[in-house]
């Protein structure tokens, strides 16, 4: 297991949401935190299994701890603007480094992780076709 996949925690430990950006059935995009409490990163939905989707795939992408302080400063401060959250989240997505994990999850459990190359498209949950789980989990190694 590389240091990265170290970081982001082991198999059977559970991922721990600092903010879900979105949520359908459980977290589709979420800024989480290392197991160490050092690093942060921005997950999001690349995939999940039919019928009861609970089995997820995540695309991990690193944060540095200053961008995502000052994201987390913003939104809990006072503010009148409704789009602000939104685009509050879209700053600290473009912030984000380039895809570097993949994740595989159960009820929010890790079950796998791989680094990865891959780029994978973030898009609406609506538009994930199940039939990609396949796909991206033979990219896992376990």
């Amino acid at each position: 297991m590389s240091a990265d996949q170290h970081r982001w925690g082991e198999k059977g430990s559970t991922i721990e949401a600092v903010v879900v950006f979105e949520d359908w059935l459980g977290p589709v995009s979420a800024l989480i935190q290392s197991v160490d409490n050092k690093h942060y990163a921005v997950i999001y939905l690349i995939a999940w299994k039919a019928p009861e989707l609970k089995r997820r795939i995540f695309a991990l992408r690193a944060i540095q701890k200053r961008a995502a302080e000052v994201y987390l400063r913003n939104i809990r401060s006072d503010y009148c603007d409704l789009d602000r959250k939104k685009n509050e989240a879209e700053a600290l997505f473009a912030a984000a480094d380039p895809v570097s994990l993949l994740i595989r999850t159960s009820d929010n459990m890790i079950e796998g992780a791989s680094a990865t190359d891959a780029n994978p498209p973030q898009k609406p949950w609506r538009d994930i076709s199940p039939d990609d789980y396949l796909k991206w989990k033979e990219q896992l190694a376990d």
